[in-house]
């Protein structure tokens, strides 16, 4: 994207634009990392199960 110099107005909106864009993006990153932490820790939880009745 390019700003023109002639529209500060235009540029500073579209800048803010962008770093709300951003904002929500880290925060559906974020969330997204979460979920998989959490459904990775589940995994893990069940994968210890399943050895533990392979075991016996």
């Amino acid at each position: 994207m390019t700003f023109d110099r002639r529209h500060p107005p235009k540029s500073r909106h579209a800048s803010k634009l962008l770093t709300k864009s951003l904002l929500l993006g880290n925060c559906r990153a974020r969330v997204a990392d979460l979920t998989a932490i959490s459904t990775g820790r589940q995994l893990q939880a069940s994968a210890r199960k399943v050895l533990l009745i392979a075991k016996v």
